[in-house]
């Protein structure tokens, strides 16, 4: 509704316009009054009116003056000037401050309401213009993220030639041309004592939503860094330099500001990895297999850690081999094991797998006994594991077959590793799809509450996800990869289909049903019905 502040001196005239219009009823808001300048303008400026009425002759402070402060310090706000002097000085310079109408007194209540009714008008055709541009901007942003994420893929799967590379981010406004390039990946997760039993989802909180929103407004146009994100809340950086050197010191950089970012966060753990620093863009898959290597002995922590493999340094070597007799073993792989049965991927499982055996001690993995006590503690960590996201012993001796079977861990070292990699490979399998249900039952919400609420018009993705309380970012890649469709496109897709209805079953004009279905702005309604059924509103219901 539009408001409206009226500033006049005489009593009788203020008193007149105030109460010989009935403001609601026109689809007005009479915000507040007042007898002079100085009295209105603070005023004016706590309720910021959309128009402000005022006379131009007053005590203390006349309407041309208060006019110069109000567009001084609320530039949209309309003024309408109401005058008993003929003089066209006092409308030349009205016009000069940014008056947008003067009327001359005596004024009717009609002649008064015609006048805010153009005024009234042009707001808001500004505002729904506005409306436009923003979801205009917010659809084109939610591809452009897309886009990104699939250039990067297609980057570090080597699929694209240098031209193709700079010629589809400089399409999406980025520049990847660089002397040098290398990987950073990061992560934030609740630490594990704040974490569930058999939480298998991502991690989300709302004290992770807002370092990530930090994380991406901070990298998200910063120079010589490009941010993406993957699924599990993790960030990749591609760090760009002039050469090697500057390269190395920009990663540095970024990790030194991501550790200070982290310093003061309780409850939450961080783990980064670098990749090598590599002289060609075509390269880029190696820095991102180095970083991939060192990032995965986050599983062996359950504390921050930053792993370099930038440097070409061997992680594992930092843990000295371990003695039997000098750990708790059965205890350090329930951890470990649990750790990447809950957020480990199949791409990282070979990565795990060396760093599980490094991390036992190459002398130990040796020992037969050493070799069957392993694989037991390891099975029956996974049947731990599995039974808690809801399978049964039968399913899972179904699948992992019983501890016996195969007699892997009495061959050589290598076959422990094979059975190792294999029973793990199969536990990930079935947490997989456990996921994907849970990923089908949450998508399923989300559609529902799209369904109840897409008339709103400030439905968003983040509102959405808030919904069924995973982050948006999250929501946003298992929607698409559920769905097949952005959550913009299925959005749109609910309310074109509604649209169609009732145009077919109803004599609503487009405008009233461009309203109904969450569109304010009757352009932008029209606008979105022709560019996804390429015909107009108006062709549509004359063809059916």
């Amino acid at each position: 509704m539009i408001s409206v502040f009226l500033v006049e001196d005489e009593i009788v005239m203020r008193e007149g316009i105030r109460n010989n219009i009935n403001w609601a009823a026109e689809g007005y808001e009479f915000v507040g009054e007042a007898g002079d300048g100085e009295l209105a303008y603070p005023m004016i400026r706590d309720l910021k009116p959309d128009i402000v009425i005022t006379d131009i002759r007053m005590p203390f402070m006349d309407g041309l003056e208060l006019s110069r402060l109000i567009k001084k310090e609320l530039p949209s706000t309309r003024i309408i000037i109401l005058s008993g002097y003929d003089d066209f000085q006092y409308a030349r310079e009205a016009i000069s401050i940014g008056v947008t109408d003067y009327l001359l007194k005596p004024i009717s209540g009609a002649q008064l309401l015609e006048a805010i009714g153009k005024v009234s008008d042009g707001i808001k055709a500004e505002q729904d213009q506005l409306r436009f541009m923003e979801r205009y901007k917010k659809e084109r942003e939610e591809n452009r993220i897309l886009e990104k994420r699939v250039l990067f893929r297609q980057l570090v799967a080597g699929a694209l030639s240098m031209p193709e590379i700079l010629n589809k981010g400089k399409a999406l406004g980025i520049n990847l041309a660089a002397g040098a390039y290398g990987i950073v990946m990061f992560q934030i997760k609740v630490s594990d004592e704040n974490r569930g039993e058999g939480q298998i989802t991502e991690s989300y909180s709302e004290s992770i939503e807002k370092i990530t929103s930090v994380i991406r407004d901070k990298y998200n146009s910063k120079e010589g860094i490009q941010v993406y994100e993957q699924l599990g809340g993790v960030f990749v950086f591609l760090v760009l330099g002039r050469d090697r050197q500057e390269t190395a010191d920009s990663m540095d950089g970024l990790l030194g500001d991501l550790e200070d970012m982290m310093s003061d966060k309780s409850g939450i753990n961080y783990y980064a990895g670098t990749g090598c620093v590599v002289d060609r863009i075509r390269e880029v898959g190696r820095s991102y297999e180095s970083a991939s290597k060192a990032f995965a002995h986050r599983f062996l922590y359950d504390s921050s850690r930053v792993f370099d493999g930038h440097r070409n340094t061997d992680q594992a070597a930092e843990s000295a081999p371990i003695n039997i007799d000098e750990i708790d073993i059965g205890k350090l792989d329930r951890r470990i094991v649990t750790s990447f049965l809950n957020n480990g991927s199949s791409e990282e499982l070979l990565h795990f797998v060396e760093d599980f055996v490094d991390n036992t001690g190459k002398g130990n993995f040796q020992s037969l006994i050493f070799r069957q006590y392993i694989s037991v503690d390891l099975y029956f960590t996974v049947v731990s594991f599995l039974e808690s996201i809801g399978y049964s012993r039968d399913e899972i001796t179904e699948k992992l077959g019983n501890i016996g079977d195969g007699q892997s861990s009495q061959g050589d070292t290598d076959k422990t590793k094979d059975y190792i990699h294999d029973i793990l490979s199969k536990a990930l399998e079935m947490r997989d799809k456990v996921c994907d249900s849970r990923y089908s039952s949450l998508i399923n919400s989300a559609r529902s509450y799209i369904y109840d609420h897409y008339s709103d018009e400030d439905i968003s993705l983040n509102q959405v996800a808030a919904s069924v309380n995973i982050s948006p970012n999250h929501f946003s890649s298992v929607f698409k990869k559920e769905t097949g469709e952005t959550f913009i496109e299925f959005l749109t897709r609910v309310r074109m289909d509604k649209a169609k209805e009732l145009l077919e079953t109803t004599d609503l004009k487009a405008q009233e049903i461009g309203y109904k279905i969450g569109y304010r702005d009757p352009h932008y309604f029209s606008y979105i019905f022709k560019k996804t059924q390429n015909i107009t509103p108006r062709q549509y219901r004359d063809k059916v």
